[in-house]
């Protein structure tokens, strides 16, 4: 039986998936990575992929394309990403210390022990029912 699969690329290598170091970045996106020794432009990312700088090391796919940047490979000691997952209609951001919304100088923080900032210029509670605080002391002022 005669195969119909043609290389893409005309180097050794038939690998389509393999990890490249990035020689070159402008505003976080890879522009070169090294893939065993030999330079390739980058014709894209994948949407999901962060913020890229040289030095970086990531999980490459070759296509008809060209080479196209599916992930960046963490550190030794960098902790993995948040998890974010929705789960009946509802988003779950799971982080292990806490989790930040911030715009500007203003923000809203939930610590794991249990302790939750709200820090802004102003504070807005509305409701069509009833308004409840809740805690062993409430200070006002």
């Amino acid at each position: 039986m005669k195969s119909n699969i043609q290389a893409l690329f005309s180097d050794s290598t038939n690998e389509s998936t393999g990890v490249a170091s990035v020689t070159d970045a402008k505003h976080g996106h890879a522009i070169m990575v090294d893939i065993n020794g030999t330079e390739f432009p980058v014709a894209g990312h994948l949407s999901q992929v962060e913020l890229l700088k040289t030095g970086d090391q990531v999980l490459t796919m070759r296509t008809a394309t060209g080479i196209i940047i599916a992930g960046r490979l963490r550190t030794g000691d960098e902790a993995p990403a948040p998890r974010l997952q929705e789960q009946d209609g509802r988003l779950l951001i799971e982080a292990t210390k806490s989790i930040r919304l911030q715009s500007g100088q203003h923000r809203i923080e939930v610590h794991a022990d249990g302790r939750i900032e709200l820090d802004g210029q102003q504070i807005t509670g509305l409701a069509t029912g009833r308004l409840r605080l809740q805690g062993s002391t409430i200070e006002l002022n």
